[in-house]
């Protein structure tokens, strides 16, 4: 699905931006989250498009899919929980800058915004 890998080239984009100064670009973990993390907005978008979850119910996937990101990247790569933390946020970051909406994930935005704030 194309949505899904120009969703995960930005984040894996992010997630290298971070993890290159420690020595760790171009990891299996990276790519893994990186995919993980498209695919599940992609999915958690449509089931909420199709009122299959309610909102609450998508910023609870949301916040599992940043969690999951960072403790893979931690557990995978061996490297500090802050480490893993800013590569998950610069990530997410990205994807606000680049526009959420453009991968039709607007309605995400607060989610996404609440979950860097607090990352």
């Amino acid at each position: 699905m194309a949505v899904i890998d120009d969703l995960g080239a930005k984040i894996l984009a992010a997630l290298e931006g971070v993890l290159a100064p420690i020595g760790q670009s171009g990891s299996a973990a990276a790519k893994t989250a990186a995919k993980t993390l498209a695919t599940g907005l992609v999915r958690v978008a449509s089931d909420r498009a199709s009122g299959a979850i309610s909102d609450a119910e998508a910023k609870q996937y949301v916040d599992l899919l940043a969690n999951g990101a960072w403790g893979t990247l931690m557990g995978q790569l061996a490297i500090a929980e802050a480490n893993a933390k800013a590569a998950v946020k610069a990530a997410f970051q990205a994807l606000t800058d680049f526009g959420l909406a453009a991968f039709g994930l607007g309605w995400a935005d607060p989610i996404v915004n609440s979950l860097i704030a607090n990352l």
